[in-house]
């Protein structure tokens, strides 16, 4: 996650993780639903450098740096009072971020 991209990562993170990303994988509240056990999740962003560089014998490897770059935690308790068909709306445009950090438990952002 570059500072050029802007909040939309953010953004991106929250509503993946509050509304879900996919249509098989609806948002962290149907995680909860499925899984009784599980009483926080945690979504970490990491922004993963990748270069190829040629070893001895003339072939490429890969190497690959990866640094955490945001942290959301959202508890079971707080995702019982999200309304995911709302947010989805929601969650977008320039106020994206402040409304996602009102509804998770933690953010941590370097």
């Amino acid at each position: 996650m570059r500072r050029q991209d802007g909040d939309r990562p953010l953004c991106d993170g929250f509503r993946w993780l509050l509304v879900g990303r996919l249509a098989d994988a609806p948002g962290v509240r149907s995680l909860f639903d499925q899984l009784p056990s599980v009483d926080e999740v945690t979504l970490v962003y990491y922004d993963l450098e990748t270069r190829v560089e040629p070893d001895a014998s003339g072939r490429y490897r890969q190497l690959r740096n990866a640094a955490p770059h945001a942290r959301f935690t959202v508890s079971r308790a707080s995702a019982a009072r999200l309304n995911p068909q709302a947010l989805e709306g929601q969650l977008q445009g320039p106020d994206c971020v402040a409304l996602g950090r009102r509804l998770v438990d933690s953010v941590w952002v370097p």
